[in-house]
């Protein structure tokens, strides 16, 4: 009876711990499925959580040019126009956090503008291959040419549009596919998934930077809806996500007369 017994306790631990692994493998599939109308944040802010969306200035550090003249981090496309880049890099492609920097152009190289900070990526790292409905960033080199927000321009030189319940960002297929449309009534497009009301994604979208992957032109299902945004410390749906405070920082430097580019890849 001792044997039978130890059999039949063994028996139950192995059926919970397997019916807690398939509950949390479920939870996570639905959590990708659920998510990809837009590419903010993954799951939801916890207090741990929080504590990632402190900015470099919360330690002090001033944004300003900083150090002497290196190359930049990633070897990829740059027109000789370009004198401001961003680069987001990770260490390996499967990383949900990577390092973002912001860069001047200098004689023979590039010198630092403010801090590094953490930046969350996508839940499926950054790809070289990025599809509609995949949370993974893509890499590669891309303009920054339009701004928007839920709250007030916080002084961006970019072109910037404050969100109304008539915003949108489509990602259905059709001749609207990854554009910014505002419509009130009768809209050409379907005004919920899986297109995103970018007044409703808060706090990811109270401030946000266009990435222009994928925009001119766009090709249908090659991924829609990625922005450099504000941060919930978790990684996102494909979007470049850093802290509230470095945003604004980054929106006030960048510059359309520079031509702004964001990097995007792997350095080991």
């Amino acid at each position: 009876m001792g044997l039978a017994s130890n059999l039949v306790r063994v028996a139950r631990v192995r059926a919970r711990r397997f019916a807690q692994r398939t509950r949390a493998l479920a939870a996570g599939v639905l959590a990708v499925a659920s998510g990809l109308t837009g590419c903010h944040s993954a799951g939801p802010t916890t207090p741990t959580q929080t504590f990632a969306i402190s900015s470099g200035i919360a330690h002090g550090t001033t944004w300003a040019d900083a150090g002497g003249v290196t190359p930049l981090p990633l070897s990829l496309q740059i027109p000789a126009e370009s004198s401001q880049i961003i680069s987001v890099v990770g260490t390996r492609s499967a990383d949900q956090v990577a390092t973002l920097q912001a860069w001047d152009r200098a004689p023979n190289g590039w010198r630092r503008f403010g801090p590094a900070v953490t930046a969350h990526v996508g839940q499926q790292g950054i790809t070289t291959h990025p599809h509609e409905n995949y949370p993974a960033t893509p890499a590669g080199s891309f303009t920054l040419t339009q701004a928007f927000g839920a709250l007030p321009n916080p002084g961006a030189a970019l072109p910037y549009f404050v969100t109304s319940g008539d915003d949108w960002w489509v990602s259905q297929e059709g001749v609207d596919y990854n554009t910014h449309q505002v419509c009130s009534g009768g809209c050409s497009f379907t005004t919920g998934s899986p297109n995103t009301q970018l007044v409703s994604v808060k706090p990811e979208y109270d401030y946000a930077v266009v990435i222009d992957y994928n925009r001119f032109p766009a090709v249908p299902e090659a991924g829609s809806a990625f922005f450099l945004h504000v941060t919930t410390g978790v990684p996102t749906n494909g979007c470049v996500s850093v802290g509230l405070t470095d945003l604004i920082h980054l929106l006030r430097w960048l510059n359309p007369t520079s031509h702004p580019r964001i990097l995007i890849g792997i350095h080991p």
